[in-house]
């Protein structure tokens, strides 16, 4: 259903909340409905827009498209919603190409000499590393062959007879123009829909039968139904303010955006700079040793052995599925192409260009390129090389005890459960002790995209790691390139200028490292998992919590200053975990007051300031109930799809949002956790199409899934 609504709520974009839209919005919530609505405002006023035109669906798992249309003269703009119903694949699976591995391996066998050829200096490495590539794309092109495009859905004869009828019949009507005629073409042309209706549904049906996990056509279906991805409308350029009209244009525009991103912050400590850069030049006047860690081939074969085969490619074309087939020959060519790459302390230049494909944020205005998410594909063999270096890496890392042990990000045997285990402890052990607890959560600005490079430097070198892995990390961060991929068209090369490669295996772990020496100080606990940081404080009273974190936030300024690190103060919550409501000191960031909120979110939790939980687990069934209706139509009563399958999709698309971080939230009230199983109940029961009279616990037991939180059913 769709109209204008008159309808103002925050959910769908607009600044306040009025009765009709309080209404709609818990309605909607009641019966399970969608409501969709344009990320651009429908209705200008005199001094406000807003958006009050909608369209409520239910079970609607097509991909769709809406938006506001400024084309006409009046306040209210036309909205277009546009959808697929035809979400069923053709019959003929569409493939590009059909390799021979075989082939490809006794290609590169026959055309590969394992001779080794003398690689001096870095002008040598980037030759041999073309070369190889070259014979790997090549070996691939001449084992693949094109596969038969197949534009049109294949009819059975009775269909075609029936579709043969009707356009005979068209045409006679169309000669004739005859009540007689046109009531004959209408016949024929209920009969070829009745039939196509039919033939669609027993193809579905067919098509659901046949789903499995070995080849992936289940998750490839749940993954379609996930995801909907609409393409990139007319960007504005920020610089002329007129619209772009084709791919290139607009993978221009974003490009530019990007570029302007990817640079360090402009302030910084003058002292700190010249530390740094007095540290850098001393480091390359030392005297360079020759030692490193050999690679082997079995480094190479083991970390070919895990790597997933439907990673896309980077701008190489390598896929990872080409790598798995590579023969021992080329893995041994590559084995000394990797020593050489640590011996000469040098990171190939055609391995530092990324392609980043834009992705919209969710409840962003699809016409601005600030509004879309870079997703960097990196060179199959960059990412063998970041590995090779990651793994020397890890091992100093781990003699010098790094990371300090409040960073739980990209560690081993630590995960974001463990973290939130740790503060909701540390509150709670507060609590038991009448103690308040400030905490404060800060949202670091482009964390990864702003970091100071010649600083990362210093800090290896202040760690005193080894001093290939020092420069080969230096050669693994500058002079590195990207370009945005909208479609088939590709925006000319930019230059990063900061910042870890986005997606690399390498980069989050020396980012961890970039944010080690984050000052620490007594009475203040430090929560830290990659750039996510939270502080807190505790004393006998409010006031006596704030003071000692006010005195932090202080001396973390200046240390975020030195290292050019920026806070995004309008995303930085703090919260007062105390019983009293009484309006306590606001601790302030650079100057600006933080409110005091009444619950905040931290990695993927809603903390509220009693820790009752309430507030997350109505986000929890929030984010259930849309996640189920994506997947409605593969896990409903009436679906074809096998009941083992039915349950694969409820364990690895559903039940994990209902026990994320459980742990933490399994103390709240029983209430809470009877309306979340309640959730589950009832996906269990469509699930095996149970009956009223059928138990719960009778369901469980005949699918083999176990209770979650410990909560009785019946």
């Amino acid at each position: 259903m769709c109209g204008d609504f008159n309808a103002h709520h925050t959910s769908w974009n607009c600044k306040r909340i009025n009765a009709t839209g309080k209404a709609i919005y818990k309605y909607a919530h009641c019966k399970n409905l969608e409501i969709l609505a344009p990320l651009t405002p429908t209705r200008y006023g005199p001094n406000s827009a807003t958006t009050i035109d909608l369209a409520l669906t239910k079970n609607f798992a097509y991909r769709y498209k809406i938006e506001s249309i400024p084309d006409l003269a009046s306040d209210h703009n036309p909205v277009i919603l546009n959808f697929d119903f035809n979400i069923v694949p053709l019959i003929v699976k569409r493939q590009k190409v059909s390799t021979n591995w075989d082939n490809f391996k006794n290609h590169l066998n026959k055309n590969v000499k394992i001779i080794f050829p003398k690689i001096l200096n870095s002008i040598d490495l980037e030759n041999e590393v073309n070369k190889i590539m070259s014979d790997i794309t090549n070996a691939y092109n001449n084992s693949s062959r094109p596969l038969k495009h197949h534009e049109e859905l294949y009819l059975p004869p009775h269909l075609r007879e029936l579709k043969t009828a009707r356009n005979r019949s068209k045409k006679v009507w169309q000669r004739f123009r005859d009540p007689a005629s046109k009531n004959l073409f209408n016949r024929a042309q209920a009969r070829f829909r009745n039939a196509m209706f039919e033939f669609n549904q027993s193809m579905y049906i067919s098509q659901n039968e046949q789903l499995n996990i070995y080849d992936g056509t289940l998750w490839l279906r749940t993954k379609r139904l996930k995801s909907k991805r609409s393409e990139i409308p007319q960007l504005k350029n920020p610089g002329t303010n007129l619209p772009s009209h084709t791919d290139l244009e607009k993978a221009e525009i974003i490009a530019d955006h990007l570029e302007s991103q990817f640079t360090p912050n402009d302030f910084g400590d003058p002292n700190t700079e010249r530390t740094v850069e007095k540290s850098i030049r001393e480091f390359k006047n030392e005297i360079r040793t020759s030692k490193f860690k050999k690679v082997q081939p079995s480094e190479i074969i083991c970390f070919m052995k895990h790597i997933k085969i439907n990673k896309a490619p980077g701008i190489d074309s390598i896929t990872n599925k080409m790598l798995k087939n590579l023969p021992l020959k080329i893995i041994l060519k590559l084995t000394e192409i990797f020593n050489h790459m640590l011996k000469l302390r040098h990171f190939p230049n055609c391995w530092k260009t990324a392609r980043v494909l834009p992705i919209l944020k969710p409840g962003k205005d699809p016409t601005h390129p600030v509004s879309y998410r870079p997703i960097s594909l990196l060179p199959t063999l960059s990412k063998l090389g970041e590995k090779l270096i990651l793994n020397r890496y890890l091992t100093h890392a781990t003699k010098l005890r790094l990371p300090i042990p409040q960073q739980f990000g990209f560690t081993p045997q630590l995960s974001t459960t463990h973290q939130l285990l740790r503060v909701v402890e540390h509150i709670n052990e507060g609590k038991n002790s009448n103690l308040a607890t400030a905490a404060i959560f800060l949202d670091i600005a482009k964390a990864f995209d702003k970091v100071w490079i010649e600083g990362l430097i210093h800090k290896l070198i202040a760690y005193k790691f080894p001093q290939y892995i020092i420069e080969i990390i230096q050669s693994y961060l500058t002079n590195r390139h990207f370009t945005v991929l909208v479609k088939n068209s590709d925006s000319t090369p930019r230059k990063l200028q900061a910042g870890v490669p986005q997606g690399g295996i390498l980069a989050s772990i020396i980012f961890v490292l970039y944010m080690n020496d984050i000052p620490q100080v007594r009475n203040i606990m430090i929560s830290l998992y990659a750039d996510d940081t939270a502080i807190l404080s505790q004393g006998k009273s409010p006031d006596k919590a704030i003071v000692p974190l006010q005195n932090y936030l202080k001396n973390l300024e200046a240390w975020l200053v030195r290292w050019k690190i920026k806070l995004n103060v309008d995303k930085t919550e703090a919260i007062l975990f105390n019983k009293k409501n009484d309006d306590w000191p606001k601790v302030k960031v650079y100057g600006t007051p933080i409110e005091w909120k009444k619950e905040v979110k931290y990695l993927g939790v809603v903390l509220d300031k009693q820790l009752n939980f309430r507030a997350h687990t109505s986000l929890i069934k929030e984010k259930y109930n849309k996640a189920f209706r994506a997947q409605y139509s593969l896990i409903c009563r009436n679906s074809s799809l096998n009941l083992n399958n039915k349950v694969l999709i409820y364990l690895a698309y559903l039940r994990p949002i209902l026990t994320y971080a459980s742990p933490i939230w399994a103390c709240t009230a029983r209430s809470n956790l009877r309306s979340i199983q309640v959730l589950e109940n009832k996906t269990l029961r469509m699930i095996a199409n149970a009956r009223w009279y059928h138990r719960n616990i009778d369901i469980r037991n005949a699918l083999n899934i176990l209770l979650q939180l410990g909560f009785k059913t019946c």
